[in-house]
């Protein structure tokens, strides 16, 4: 037990070290002595709201369209494990419905995202 109360508080030490490591922002010294700034870096690499949703929804679609081509194709074999029982088929055309909408709104993001930049604009 006595061992485990002294890592604990050599554990909370280093978590310490390790917070004020990388959560502390960067001193700069100037030419008339000491000068704090604080220079925060962008870590989005996007300079307004349209171009961070543009960002966004790349990300999106770049992840979304391989996974709905796998619903696909599990929605294909739940119609074909279905073997014309009712209601196996209507819970494998629920499901493809379902995929199909998704598939409309990933390849619909395009349009989504005129709507927000012209919105945002608008504001």
């Amino acid at each position: 037990m006595k061992y485990l109360t002294n890592f604990k508080k050599h554990f909370s030490k280093l978590y310490s070290l390790i917070f004020l490591f990388l959560f502390l922002p960067k001193i700069t010294f100037g030419q008339g002595g000491v000068d704090l700034q604080v220079k925060l870096d962008n870590p989005l690499n996007a300079n307004s709201f349209e171009e961070l949703i543009a960002s966004i929804m790349d990300v999106i679609i770049q992840l979304g369209v391989p996974i709905l081509a796998i619903l696909i194709m599990y929605s294909g074999f739940k119609f074909v494990e279905a073997q014309g029982n009712k209601s196996k088929l209507e819970e494998a055309k629920k499901s493809l419905w379902y995929v199909i909408i998704g598939t409309a709104i990933v390849l619909g993001a395009g349009t989504i995202l005129s709507i927000i930049r012209t919105t945002t604009e608008a504001l």
